[in-house]
């Protein structure tokens, strides 16, 4: 699998999401925390879309999922801990697949955390092939959050990834 998008956690703002990658007909992974109610959701029955209900922590889910292969990763599973971890092993799987261009969102609650991780991330040697983009929640509705995301997402998608001109707009964003 690969050029597809994946959710991993689909609480409000990754429903949201979901939805919106739905109306636009995008193939789509999501990888549900061992959540048996919420694979069952009808928003997930579609064609190109897989739901895989197991451990978001798991490295082999992140390998099931094409996290290495896909257009763009979303990670907000509610923990901060949790989603800078997945982000971390997403970055090594990348890494050891020979991944060209992988684009990870993580969504963190803490704004003080996010800001640390935000000026690591611009401080990281650009030719990892990887780009971590870490959305400040902090005061933000879900809502919110899902127009800056999907503004990103889209226009990644739209256009395919381009590591340099990523790399600029995180440093003037």
């Amino acid at each position: 699998r690969t050029g597809h998008v994946v959710l991993i956690g689909c609480g409000a703002s990754g429903r949201l999401i979901a939805e919106q990658l739905a109306s636009r007909g995008e193939p789509c992974v999501i990888v549900l925390d061992d959540d048996a109610a919420l694979a069952e959701d009808e928003l997930f029955d579609r064609p190109r879309w897989a739901v895989i209900n197991a451990s978001v922590g798991d490295s082999s889910t992140l390998v099931a999922a094409g996290g290495a292969h896909a257009r763009l990763v979303h990670v907000a599973t509610g923990q901060d801990g949790v989603d800078i971890d997945v982000a971390a092993r997403l970055r090594q799987l990348a890494a050891s697949e020979g991944t060209t261009a992988l684009n990870i969102q993580v969504q963190i609650d803490s704004s003080t955390l996010c800001r640390r991780l935000q000026q690591e991330e611009l401080d990281r040697v650009v030719d990892d092939h990887v780009i971590v983009d870490y959305i400040n929640m902090s005061g933000l509705s879900a809502a919110a959050v899902v127009e800056f995301v999907t503004t990103d997402l889209f226009a990644a998608v739209d256009a395919g990834f381009d590591r340099t001109v990523a790399h600029q707009l995180r440093l003037v964003g």
